[in-house]
């Protein structure tokens, strides 16, 4: 195979938004909450321990998340998923907290089912849609990752694990009911 046909074929194969995956060190102990009022602070890091709850403000040494609202989104035609599959979307809210700019891209987002099967963040869901862009030092953002699940799934865990240069990756994981 040629070179430039090898630099055509290589990006796609880590290309996983259609795949399904286990997971096996998913925890699902904790069950989210509704959302009432303004988000509360969680002191210290996450990524160990129990997964923060729908409406907790999580923070790491970087970056701090929350999960403001989770809902199945509703497409037609040709964007419209399988028989037996729903588009859930998970409005989440960003900020950056460390000196160095912070990846907001659906794409380092994970939701993970009971049992570990996991799912990619999908192109098509929810709007406005988490647009992949680098918020700068002291910036937020907001807006839905979306993933495409069975319709039978319903105890869910998102887990968001940004690169961020020169730092070791922190991962959030909020625990979701939809």
């Amino acid at each position: 195979m040629s070179w430039w046909r090898m630099l055509l074929v290589l990006p796609l194969l880590g290309c996983d938004q259609f795949r399904e995956k286990r997971d096996p060190g998913g925890d699902l102990s904790a069950s989210g909450t509704s959302l009432s009022g303004r988000p509360e602070p969680v002191s210290g890091t996450s990524g160990t321990g129990q997964p923060h709850e729908l409406g907790q403000l999580a923070r790491t040494a970087h970056f701090s998340m929350s999960v403001r609202e989770v809902k199945d989104c509703p497409l037609t035609g040709v964007h419209a998923p399988p028989k037996g599959r729903v588009i859930t979307g998970v409005l989440v809210e960003l900020s950056n907290l460390g000196s160095a700019a912070l990846p907001a891209n659906p794409y380092y987002a994970k939701l993970t089912a009971e049992g570990g099967r996991s799912y990619s963040a999908f192109l098509t869901g929810c709007q406005p849609a988490l647009q992949g862009e680098l918020v700068p030092p002291g910036g937020k953002t907001r807006g839905w990752f979306s993933f495409q699940v069975p319709l039978s799934t319903h105890r869910l865990q998102l887990k968001f694990s940004p690169p961020i240069l020169k730092a070791k990756t922190e991962t959030l994981r909020f625990a979701l009911k939809r």
